[in-house]
């Protein structure tokens, strides 16, 4: 029953973005624009986002084998069945469900995996960290944006000045200089960054800052789950390889449409889609996952018509859902494993 009623707000509030979104939309240029899409440069596309996903579970491999020796097949079955739960579905259920498939498939207690996935969770977020920094730093200070008329529905043509591009890419980063800086800390001098959030964000709010700093506790002791810097440095190597491929796939996916755009586009795409994906509300991340794209999509290739746009939202989620899907149902099969009893059971425990 709860996860019925997240399924049909999170539905809701998804349809409402498509509906900002796409509303005016001139659905036969969209679909010119879908027809005219190079299918060679899709399959590229394809080939790098199945590719992601192997590599991700490498990832992985070196945080749950430096607590349980796991084998790969497990690994791979509950980061699959998972990530298909995940994007189904709202709240990170398939978080859950992946800890609860390996903790069955290598018998060993749920509670032990659940912190191994969100260690891998907190890898991603090095990866993303990553990803901002080139996008930031690549990002033309200079220039203004200019969002053509029609792509969010405006009837004229929206400028966004230099002036305030420049305050917003500074900002941010800042914030990703801080986080950066935090992180490398956190790993080298935990009890030293804990008692400067203490001293600064406590004065503020106790409350925020306890929250904040048992958030940061758990990073760092996760981080130590590592036998040795070598674990680490390789863990970081397929963490910065998972980003690399996963922006390999929207450049191959921006070439299928023929763009033409500045080589930090797919790099300033993918942070967009990240940001617009970072808070599960809507299930198979419907309009959260469009509305990333065409925010990165206005910031990195203004100039771009709205039809061309739009299809390009289009495609791309459903490009991103088909290794998802496919990796995902085979995983069941293999496991013999029913996804409704899975999203059941964490349904009665959650």
């Amino acid at each position: 029953m709860r996860q019925g009623l997240r399924f049909a707000i999170g539905g809701g509030l998804g349809l409402f973005l498509c509906w900002l979104l796409f509303r005016n939309t001139d659905w036969s240029a969209v679909g010119e624009a879908i027809g005219d899409m190079h299918i060679g440069w899709f399959i590229a596309s394809q080939l790098y986002a199945w590719a992601s996903h192997i590599v991700r579970v490498q990832r992985w491999s070196y945080v749950v084998r430096a607590v349980h020796p796991a084998s790969f097949r497990s690994l791979f079955s509950s980061t699959a069945i998972g990530f298909l739960v995940n994007s189904a579905l709202v709240a990170r259920v398939g978080e859950f469900v992946r800890a609860h498939v390996l903790a069955r498939l290598e018998r060993t207690s749920t509670s032990s995996c659940l912190s191994m996935v969100a260690l891998d969770r907190a890898s991603d977020l090095i990866g993303l960290l990553a990803v901002f920094l080139v996008a930031l730093v690549s990002f033309p200070l200079d220039r203004s944006v200019e969002v053509a008329a029609g792509v969010l529905g405006n009837t004229e043509p929206l400028v966004l000045q230099s002036d305030l591009v420049r305050v917003a890419v500074i900002g941010t980063g800042a914030v990703v200089a801080v986080l950066c800086a935090i992180l490398v800390f956190l790993y080298v001098r935990q009890q030293l960054v804990l008692r400067m959030m203490d001293a600064t964000i406590g004065r503020v709010s106790k409350r925020f800052s306890g929250a904040l700093g048992r958030i940061f506790q758990n990073f760092a002791e996760g981080m130590h789950v590592f036998r040795n810097p070598g674990d680490l440095l390789k863990s970081l190597f397929w963490t910065l390889a998972l980003w690399l491929l996963n922006m390999l796939s929207l450049a191959a996916l921006m070439s299928a449409f023929d763009m033409e755009y500045p080589w930090y586009a797919p790099w300033v795409l993918l942070a967009l889609i990240a940001v617009g994906i970072s808070i599960p509300v809507a299930p198979g991340m419907i309009g959260q996952y469009h509305a990333g794209v065409i925010a990165g999509l206005l910031l990195a290739v203004p100039s771009i018509p709205a039809p061309d746009a739009q299809a390009f939202a289009i495609v791309t989620h459903v490009a991103s859902l088909i290794p998802v899907a496919a990796l995902g149902f085979y995983a069941l099969s293999l496991e013999k494993l029913s996804f409704l009893d899975l999203v059941r059971r964490q349904d009665r425990s959650g």
